[in-house]
């Protein structure tokens, strides 16, 4: 047992493929835990990160396969902002719900994120399979596409500077701009924001489209950094893991690296 204590705290730090593995671990984690502080802090509960981000790494992934004349940057720009914005819609639909007949948005973005975990696999098993992986994956993208390594030869990539980029442009997001202090007392006191003038349900509803948004960040960081192809399953826990560095970080958005690692 002290022996598996001792790898389990030192082993990372031992040499640069098991440091560099590590950071890469935590890149989908960092952007899942503050898809759920976003939520949190608005006292909205977004259980739907799984399906958000499998959803989005799959639109996101289809993208780059089909854009392999593009040039590389415009491809991962195009990919990095559909693979947000199918995960926000998603999660928005939870959101609408919830403003427009106060359907618990905890029960319908877990649901809606169940049926969409089986509909990604169906089209991996199915329309967008590579006949020659032997597996449930969709063909490889474009290597050009894929984001620049980092500590080789780890998986470490250069979304790990995407990742912390977005978690500082949330952080300032929400600590110094409109938009953050209306979320802030929304998720503290819905009745006085509703008298203050806020428009809680336009908060509602984007709190959770940003919290989708960035989950399907998340999805296709490893598509583009590591794998260069979707791979069923590949992505299976992040959600809910997201969800524990959140509590961890206690809805800090700069604590979740921390908490991620």
């Amino acid at each position: 047992p002290g022996n598996s204590i001792k790898q389990f705290f030192i082993g990372p730090f031992s040499n640069t493929y098991f440091f560099g593995n590590m950071i890469a671990s935590s890149i989908p984690l960092m952007l899942t835990g503050l898809a759920a502080s976003l939520a949190f802090s608005v006292s909205t509960f977004n259980l739907g990160l799984e399906g958000q981000l499998y959803f989005g790494a799959l639109v996101g992934t289809f993208l780059a396969v089909e854009m392999s004349g593009f040039p590389a940057i415009l491809a991962i720009v195009i990919s990095i902002f559909a693979s947000a914005l199918a995960g926000g819609i998603i999660a928005g639909i939870s959101g609408w719900l919830k403003a427009k007949w106060e359907v618990n948005e905890l029960i319908s973005s877990l649901l809606i994120s169940y049926t969409l975990v089986y509909v990604v696999d169906y089209f991996l098993e199915g329309p967008f399979n590579d006949p020659e992986a032997g597996m449930a994956a969709s063909p490889y993208m474009n290597s050009n596409f894929m984001l620049p390594k980092i500590l080789s030869p780890s998986d470490l990539h250069a979304g790990v500077f995407i990742a912390i980029a977005v978690i500082i442009f949330f952080y300032f997001i929400y600590r110094k701009s409109t938009v953050g202090y209306e979320m802030v007392i929304t998720g503290r006191n819905r009745k006085f924001s509703n008298y203050s003038g806020i428009p809680v349900k336009k908060v509602i509803i984007l709190s959770m489209f940003l919290s989708g948004s960035i989950a399907g960040l998340a999805g296709i960081m490893d598509n583009l950094g590591i794998y260069g192809r979707m791979i069923r399953g590949y992505s299976t826990g992040y959600g809910w893991n997201g969800i524990a560095v959140a509590l961890i970080a206690r809805n800090h958005p700069l604590l979740v690296i921390p908490a991620a690692l």
